[in-house]
């Protein structure tokens, strides 16, 4: 019921166990044929320094990146925020809070979870550029019916800054070669 409800799928658990289950060999496959062919590959800390050490620097290069793959929308106001210390032990790493009225939410980070590198970098993609924030204003100013905004799709919402996600190494790796994307890719997502 809660597999129709909110993510929109009529697959059973076990079917969708299933499809991970493939999806996950299939990935472990795709970058065992890149290291065969590229054996000095490494994903090791070194070879993804990301020329950026804060939340601000990586929404930033995130939200100018993403021009090169989705429409410009300019004037998008937000900030970085940190969870407080007494919810740090039971909130997940990041998130996005989508308001309900206006896109003026901001992007709160859990420092418990000591998030750095490439790992925030696609985390800030899922919760802002292409992600959350960047959807959020995008939905919003497409003056959509009112109805619309009655309905809250979670499967979609996730679905899509997931799917972005892919995206992040891309931008984090733009100065790398093309195997060493795709293995970022298939890695970190």
């Amino acid at each position: 019921y809660l597999l129709r409800s909110r993510v929109g799928v009529d697959a059973s658990p076990e079917e969708l166990t299933r499809l991970l289950t493939q999806q996950l060999a299939d990935q472990c496959a795709e970058m065992q044929i890149i290291l065969d062919q590229n054996p000095s590959l490494s994903l090791s800390e070194q070879a993804l320094v990301l020329p950026f050490s804060t939340p601000e620097e990586m929404l930033a290069d995130l939200q100018n990146a993403v021009s090169e793959d989705f429409p410009v929308l300019s004037g998008i106001a937000y900030e970085v925020k940190t969870v407080d210390d007494s919810l740090k032990d039971f909130l997940s790493p990041a998130f996005y809070l989508t308001p309900p009225a206006d896109v003026n939410s901001p992007i709160y980070l859990n420092p418990a979870d000591e998030m750095t590198g490439i790992e925030l970098y696609s985390t800030l993609a899922h919760e802002g550029f292409p992600g959350h924030l960047y959807q959020t204003v995008s939905f919003s100013r497409s003056d959509p019916l009112l109805i619309r905004r009655l309905y809250a799709p979670s499967g979609y919402v996730e679905g899509w800054a997931t799917y972005v996600e892919s995206y992040a190494c891309r931008y984090a790796a733009r100065n790398l070669d093309a195997n060493t994307q795709a293995l970022c890719r298939l890695w970190y997502l």
